[in-house]
């Protein structure tokens, strides 16, 4: 994939490690592309949200990302005053995360041929683009040129040219054969290893986000029904959609993985917990996120060895090893703030049950934040080698659950560190 840095084919003008000064035919190919953003159902009833989109792409697009701030948004794009309190009024804040929610869904249901990708990542109000190699038989949209095909009367050509023309096509053979080889034989890197199941199951990853936050530092909540990438079963109202709620901290994480997927090849549809059915599971693969708000996740965590506790009255919640039920070592209060933790917990399982005859992957923290650390340190390959380096010989082939530790600083929280495997 090709991101904001100049590629070959894909050429800035001028700095090429900035987010701006792009060239006229690259520009033209990104603002084509959100014509079919805003054309979209997700965009084209909602006037605020296409034109902070738009402002967004042409300030990027022109290198102008000084303008790029909360306080100027509010003025060109909403009509603020100049001096209007920022901190009292989120307009700017709250279009912006929708808009990162609907573009999530967008790709979600987009077709398979689309090369361009935008998002808005959190904390910048800065678009990033994101250009995909055509598969084989789509033209490229980008830089593309018509060949002019001449048609020539068949010649005869003399015996050592057909001696040559066979001899290279023997050796561009021979030299697909030794690259084939070289793939087989080539060791699997662990993080791919680890995604095997959800990348070579049948049909789209099934991401399935929980309808509430995780508790202490889980980020804003916000409407899920724009976040749905496909339409809700019966059994779910309208107005039930409308009042269930996401963790920002969960989309980044979703958005994140959903960039991996493609990256793989693989499609995604975002579903919130409460709008999955058993026949969905028994469709595909899925990620399951978040921990106390995903009924899926701790429904299919209940009966393995480690699994989400809670006790209300003492306002505490832990994860629980069923071999050791009084332990509370793995816990945290949900009466105190994030920054006076001294750790954060999460919990990551990948099984295949046998009821769907599916594989499922759950990825929850007790805090949202322990949500996306572990996310984010099961998407990187360093992290994944060091992890996999000590898990027992076919792992990969087996039931797996990990306990991750979060060292918090401050607030701030540290790299994940794992305290406890099992695998079955």
């Amino acid at each position: 994939m090709l991101t904001n840095r100049s590629r070959a084919g894909h050429e800035l003008s001028g700095d090429p490690g900035s987010r701006g000064n792009y060239s006229e035919a690259l520009s033209g190919i990104v603002r084509e592309h959100v014509d079919q953003i805003l054309a979209d159902q997700l965009f084209r009833n909602s006037q605020r949200y296409s034109n902070l989109l738009r402002f967004i792409v042409d300030r990027t697009l022109k290198g102008h990302t000084e303008e790029l701030k909360e306080r100027v948004i509010g003025v060109e794009v909403f009509g603020r005053s100049p001096t209007y309190d920022t901190s009292a009024d989120p307009t700017v804040r709250v279009a912006a995360n929708e808009i990162r929610k609907r573009l999530i869904n967008y790709y979600a249901k987009a077709s398979p041929g689309q090369n361009v990708r935008i998002d808005v990542p959190l904390g910048s109000y800065v678009a990033e683009f994101s250009f995909t190699e055509p598969k084989p038989g789509v033209a490229s949209p980008i830089e593309t040129q018509p060949e002019q095909i001449q048609v020539k009367a068949e010649q005869k050509r003399p015996t050592y040219r057909r001696w040559y023309a066979w001899g290279s096509f023997a050796a561009v053979v021979l030299c697909l054969a030794v690259w084939a080889g070289l793939r087989v034989l080539a060791p699997v890197a662990p993080i791919d290893r680890f995604w095997a199941p959800v990348l070579s199951g049948s049909g789209p990853v099934l991401l399935c986000v929980s309808t509430g936050t995780e508790g202490p530092a889980s980020g804003a909540a916000a409407p899920l029904a724009n976040t749905i990438a496909q339409p809700l079963p019966p059994a779910v109202s309208a107005q039930q959609n409308v009042n269930m709620a996401v963790g920002a901290l969960d989309l980044n994480a979703i958005n994140k993985l959903s960039v991996y997927l493609r990256l793989k090849g693989k499609d995604s549809a975002v579903r919130a917990s409460q709008a999955i059915t058993l026949a969905d599971l028994r469709s595909g693969p899925t990620v399951l996120y978040g921990s106390y708000h995903n009924e899926w996740a701790r429904l299919l965590e209940n009966n393995l060895r480690f699994r989400f506790n809670e006790d209300w009255n003492q306002n505490l919640r832990w994860i629980e090893d069923t071999t050791n039920v009084a332990s509370r070592d793995w816990s945290m209060s949900t009466s105190l703030p994030y920054e006076h933790f001294d750790n954060d917990y999460a919990l990551v399982t990948r099984a295949l049950d046998s009821t769907t005859g599916q594989w499922w992957i759950a990825i929850g923290g007790l805090t949202g934040q322990g949500t996306l650390d572990v996310n984010q340190f099961l998407l990187d390959p360093a992290s994944m080698s060091k992890l996999t380096a000590d898990l027992p010989s076919g792992w990969d082939k087996k039931n797996l659950q990990i306990v991750f530790a979060i060292k918090v600083v401050g607030g701030s929280p540290g790299v994940p560190c794992v305290i406890a495997t099992y695998t079955w």
